[in-house]
């Protein structure tokens, strides 16, 4: 059994039985809103009210191309509940992309009318609000950091990386608003039970899904051996004294690249960490390197390996960037210029 395709609105139904019965198709790309990723959202929210299992968690033929399914965690399924409209992902995704651009020099408040920027608007997605949590983070009142964090969380589970620089800068307010978040998403699946929207049906779902996304013509994942070095060098990150700051933004910008499956709106998180780093100094090297991003629909554009390559460079620019406010590449230099002397004197 599947939801009804189209579903404009999930209706709340819980506590209440379900109405009579009303022949479903497995045709999911027959849905009008199959291009808005709040359309799945909004489709297994709704199953989920109804008690409709087989509606949650779905993996049929033409997934990504004839239909988009629902990926995220249970977590989203209350939260989508309360949104409970296509226009209101619209609206808060909207709400992500301003504050952001808001809180950048005023020169990169033109990428509102980017492509990239009413693309994802378009679609509801949540990604500009991970963008919005990195620049919350280090502009943004306590606690607005970690609550954006968490709808991330809910949404994609992975950014829950961005909580380490959280705790090793001892933002506790941002943990505290981001922990009761999730637990009151996770209380509201404890009060209405359903069997196909636990954590052990979202896992099995994501063991088939990445045996399928890696060889998808959108994924724009890192390869695993460059993916490694992001890993360790994230991992030395945050052992060194930086700043929070810091810690914070690379994180942003490494967490893309670890993922087995990264669409090109990752991206925006990328962007926002590289516009930070750069500052009015560097903003020319970040807008030049980010025109690729934010003027065109990169994932009809160019081809994966773009894509891959853009989030990779975006990380080592912004581990440049770092590395160069504490002078570590001139220590780097003076260490090799000194070892290349010793090797002359040898010979």
């Amino acid at each position: 059994m599947t939801t009804r395709p189209g579903a404009a609105r999930a209706r709340c139904r819980i506590g209440r039985p379900p109405t009579a019965q009303v022949p479903r198709v497995s045709e999911p790309a027959q849905s009008p809103a199959y291009g808005l990723d709040a359309n799945p959202l909004l489709q297994a929210a709704e199953a989920w009210s109804e008690a409709d299992s087989d509606g949650i968690y779905r993996f049929e033929d033409g997934i990504f191309d004839a239909y988009h399914p629902f990926v995220s965690p249970p977590l989203a399924l209350p939260l989508a509940l309360v949104l409970g409209s296509v226009t209101a992902f619209q609206l808060v995704t909207a709400g992500g992309v301003l504050y952001t651009l808001a809180k950048l020099p005023r020169s990169w408040r033109l990428l509102l009318f980017a492509k990239a920027a009413l693309t994802v608007v378009y679609w509801g997605q949540t990604m500009p609000l991970l963008s919005a949590a990195l620049v919350a983070g280090v502009a943004g009142p306590a606690g607005l950091a970690g609550l954006l964090l968490a709808v991330g969380v809910a949404a994609k589970a992975s950014p829950a990386l961005l909580a380490v620089p959280l705790a090793l800068g001892r933002r506790w307010v941002d943990l505290l608003v981001c922990g009761v978040a999730l637990l009151a998403l996770q209380a509201a699946l404890w009060w209405h039970p359903v069997e196909g929207a636990s954590w052990g049906a979202w896992l099995a779902f994501s063991r088939r899904l990445a045996e399928f996304v890696p060889v998808h013509h959108y994924n724009v994942a890192v390869p695993l051996p460059l993916a490694a070095l992001v890993g360790l060098s994230l991992v030395d990150v945050l052992r060194r004294p930086y700043a929070f700051r810091e810690k914070w933004l690379l994180t942003g910008a490494a967490w893309p690249c670890l993922l087995p499956l990264a669409w090109w709106h990752y991206g925006w998180i990328s962007a926002a960490a590289l516009m930070l780093l750069a500052g009015p100094r560097r903003a020319s090297l970040a807008a030049f390197w980010c025109l690729p991003f934010f003027f065109e629909d990169p994932r009809w554009v160019y081809p994966t390996w773009v894509g891959w390559l853009w989030l990779f460079g975006t990380y080592v620019i912004c581990r440049w960037l770092v590395a160069e406010s504490h002078d570590e590449l001139g220590w780097l230099l003076d260490r090799l210029r000194r070892f290349r002397g010793v090797e002359a004197s040898a010979r």
